[in-house]
C-alpha cells in the first residue's frame, strides 16, 4: 500500500466571527495552506457573505446557508484565484481531479464528504484498492487529525433531483485584482444583497414554480412573520433549531461586516464617515442577535439528541415576542448600515 498524501491544513471549528460560514471556511483554510495571509472576516466581506440574510417562509433549514451567488468563487476571484466547482462526475473523473490537485499541493474544498452537508476541505488521500480521502471538517471525531473517509461517489441530494455533492478546484490565475477594485465591488454587492426582493432556488422537474427565499432586509420581515405565527404542536424542535442556526450565522456575518468596514475605509478615506457609522450599526446588530440567542439558548452541546423539553420554552408567546422585538431592532440597524453604504457608493461613483 502506498503512503497517504496528506497536506497540512488548518483545523476547522465553529466559532462566531472566525469560522461559522462553511463555504468561506473551506476557502479560507485552503488559501492559508497555499500561503495566503488573509483573514476569514476579510473573505466574508469581499465575497458579500458578511451582508447576506435569507428566510424561507415556513421555517426552512436552508435559510441559514442559502446564497444567490457563490461567495467562495467571488472571494477567490478577488485574490486572483479561479474557483471551479464540479458535480455529477463519474467516480474515476472525480478521483483524478481531486488527487491531482492534492499532488500539486492544493487542498480541495468539498461539500458533505463528512456528513452533514457543510463545506469542508479534502486535505489528503490514500491510493490502492481501498481508496480513502482525508477530510478536515467541523465534524472530525478526533481533535488532532482529519477524518478518514472511504472514497465513493457523492450521493445525490435535494428534492429537485439528483445533484451530486460538489467539490472545487482552486488555482492561482495571474494578475490579482487591485484591492481598490475588489473593495468597491464588495461595497456595491452589500447594497445589492440588502435590497434583493427574493432569491429563486430552481424548480422541480416538470414544475414551473421554484422555491423562494425572502432576502436582504425583507428576510427580517419573513422571519418575524413566522415568529408571530402559532407555535406548532409538533415541529417545535425544528423551529428552535432553525431559529438559532439562522441567528448564529447572522451574528457571525455582521461581526465580519463590521470588521470589513475598516478595509473599505482604508481604500476610500473620503467616505470613512459612512463606514464608521455602518461599522457601529453592524456591531449593535450583532450584539442584539447575541442577546436574543440567550433568551432561550439552544442546547448545541447535546445536538442532535436534544430532548423536547429543552426547547419547550420556544412555544411561549413571551419568548417569541422577545425574538420579534430583537429582530425588529436588528432590521433597523441593518437598514441604517445599508443607507450609509448606499450613500458611499453614490459618492464614490
Amino acid at each position: 500500500m502506498t503512503e497517504p498524501k496528506i497536506l497540512d491544513v488548518p483545523r476547522i471549528s465553529f466559532k462566531i466571527g472566525e469560522s461559522a460560514f462553511s463555504p468561506i471556511v473551506s476557502l479560507h483554510s485552503s488559501l492559508r495552506t497555499l500561503g495566503e495571509k488573509v483573514t476569514y472576516r476579510y473573505l466574508m466581506g469581499v465575497s458579500g457573505a458578511a451582508f447576506r440574510l435569507y428566510w424561507q417562509a415556513g421555517w426552512d433549514e436552508s435559510s441559514a446557508s442559502v446564497s444567490s451567488e457563490s461567495p467562495a468563487l467571488i472571494a477567490a476571484r478577488a485574490l486572483g484565484y479561479s474557483y471551479h466547482e464540479y458535480a455529477n462526475l463519474p467516480d474515476a473523473a472525480a478521483w483524478k481531479l481531486v488527487t491531482e490537485s492534492l499532488d500539486e499541493g492544493r487542498p480541495v474544498p468539498a461539500c458533505g464528504v463528512v456528513p452533514p452537508l457543510e463545506w469542508q476541505v479534502i486535505c489528503g488521500y490514500q491510493a490502492g484498492k481501498s481508496r480513502r480521502l482525508y477530510v478536515e471538517s467541523y465534524f472530525d471525531p478526533r481533535p488532532d487529525a482529519p477524518s478518514e473517509v472511504a472514497f465513493k461517489g457523492w450521493k445525490g441530494w435535494g428534492q429537485y433531483g439528483m445533484v451530486s455533492n460538489p467539490f472545487a478546484l482552486l488555482k492561482k490565475k495571474g494578475l490579482t485584482p487591485t484591492p481598490h477594485v475588489a473593495a468597491f465591488e464588495a461595497l456595491a454587492r452589500a447594497v445589492l444583497l440588502a435590497n434583493e426582493d427574493e432569491h429563486w432556488a430552481g424548480r422541480a422537474e416538470g414544475k414551473q414554480q421554484g422555491r423562494l427565499w425572502d432576502s436582504g432586509l425583507a428576510a427580517y420581515d419573513g422571519w418575524i412573520t413566522d415568529l408571530k405565527g402559532p407555535a406548532p404542536a409538533k415541529g417545535l424542535m425544528r423551529q428552535a433549531f432553525i431559529n438559532d442556526l439562522t441567528a448564529y450565522t447572522l451574528e457571525d456575518a455582521r461581526l465580519c461586516a463590521a470588521t470589513f468596514m475598516d478595509s473599505l475605509a482604508g481604500e476610500f478615506p473620503s467616505a470613512r464617515h459612512y463606514f464608521d457609522v455602518a461599522k457601529s450599526a453592524y456591531h449593535h446588530l450583532a450584539e442584539t442577535v447575541a442577546a436574543a440567542r440567550k433568551i432561550l439558548p439552544f442546547p448545541w452541546d447535546t445536538f442532535p439528541r436534544v430532548k423536547p423539553e429543552a426547547v419547550a420554552g420556544f412555544a411561549e408567546p413571551a419568548v417569541r415576542a422577545q425574538w420579534v422585538e430583537a429582530l425588529t431592532r436588528a432590521r433597523e440597524f441593518d437598514t441604517r448600515a445599508v443607507e450609509q453604504l448606499s450613500t458611499a457608493v453614490n459618492a464614490l461613483r
